[in-house]
């Protein structure tokens, strides 16, 4: 009989070890998330331009005929600001619409395919 208790409590300790172990090493495990891309429109002097739409592309002919943006539209907020999120690991094209300005002559394309886990970061000037 005695054994079999010590055997039961030595059961319970290892169990409760396992379980502790394995939370804690659950909690350690990182994961992945899809890029993200954060562009700032900006000017011909470096000011923040509000109410610019922007469209993202992933294809130079849709980019040309403004057609088929891999997302929604989006109007920078008033800080210049856009963020495109859940991207794909590759190059995108970019267009700014406001008003009379766009990026035309400027930046229109990421030069590095975006990573996972990343939140790039662009100015884009428009005039």
């Amino acid at each position: 009989m005695m054994f079999v208790r010590r055997l039961y409590t030595v059961f319970i300790i290892v169990a409760s070890f396992l379980m502790l172990g394995g939370i804690y090493l659950s909690s350690c495990t990182k994961i992945d998330t899809l890029p993200q891309l954060e562009l700032s429109v900006v000017d011909i002097e470096g000011q923040a331009v509000q109410g610019v739409i922007v469209g993202l592309f992933d294809q130079l002919d849709e980019w040309s005929m403004l057609e088929n943006p891999v997302q929604a539209w989006h109007e920078t907020d008033d800080k210049g600001r856009v963020l495109f999120i859940d991207l794909q690991e590759q190059i995108y094209f970019f267009y700014a619409d406001g008003d009379t300005l766009s990026n035309i002559g400027h930046e229109i394309a990421l030069k590095e395919p975006l990573q996972l886990n990343e939140l790039r970061k662009v100015k884009l000037i428009i005039e």
